[in-house]
This record gives structure tokens, C-alpha cells and sequence, in this order.
């Protein structure tokens, strides 16, 4: 996924560092395991459409870079990217497809559409 800020060019890389970046300070322990909910919090934040969420992902996904634009300019060009709800479904589409957000990507994304359907469901009976 490459985005263009502030006539820059940058490839948005979804490996571990992202992953890692992501998890930061959303982390908790039950039973004394280390239970890591960024991916999760990120996929039900893209598919209620929470566009507040895009900052982080852009800065977690160019983490792996020296140079990365300021918080300013991605914050600027949000504010002035004309589709932001696309942009949500892009990212989720990335989350969904690249090897290291998969497998717990996919599980979030499978319950929420369930929920959605139970609750379709009910709405039509």
C-alpha cells in the first residue's frame, strides 16, 4: 500500500515492526499470558469505519522507515483525502491479506460479520 503525503511516496509495510507498533500500549495479561490486542482493536476500528484509528495505522506501517512524515503532515493528509471510508476498507483489506496481521485479522473480522448477521437476524423476524 504506498500513499502519497505531501508529494512524498511512502510503501506501508504490515510486517512484524508494524505489528509490534500497533500493539504498543494495548497489551494485557491474563492468567500470565501476554495477550497483544492491537490487530483486533485496529480491524473493529476499519470495519465500524473509525477513521481516528488511520493515524496510528500510517505511522505503524512506515515504522520501519528512518525519515517518516511528521504526525502534522498525516494528520494533514487525512484531513484532505476525499474518501476516508475507502481508505478504511483498504486497510482492512491489507489486514485481512498480509501474513503477519492474517490469522488474528481474519478471526475479528469472521466475529463482527457474524454479529452483524445475528443481528440482521433479529431485526427481520
Amino acid at each position: 500500500m504506498i500513499l502519497n503525503i505531501k508529494g512524498n511516496d511512502y510503501e506501508l509495510n504490515f510486517g512484524l515492526k508494524f505489528c509490534r507498533d500497533i500493539s504498543k500500549d494495548k497489551a494485557r495479561t491474563e492468567n500470565g499470558i501476554d495477550i497483544r490486542v492491537g490487530i483486533e482493536n485496529a480491524v473493529s476500528a476499519l470495519y465500524t469505519g473509525d477513521v481516528l484509528i488511520l493515524p496510528s495505522l500510517i505511522r505503524a506501517g512506515l515504522s520501519y522507515l528512518s525519515k517518516k512524515p511528521s504526525d502534522k503532515d498525516i494528520e494533514d493528509f487525512l484531513d484532505s483525502y476525499d474518501d476516508l471510508e475507502g481508505l478504511c476498507d483498504d486497510f482492512l483489506s491489507e489486514l485481512l491479506e498480509q501474513s503477519a496481521t492474517k490469522k488474528k485479522a481474519l478471526a475479528v473480522y469472521t466475529s463482527l460479520e457474524e454479529a452483524k448477521r445475528k443481528e440482521e437476524s433479529k431485526k427481520t423476524k
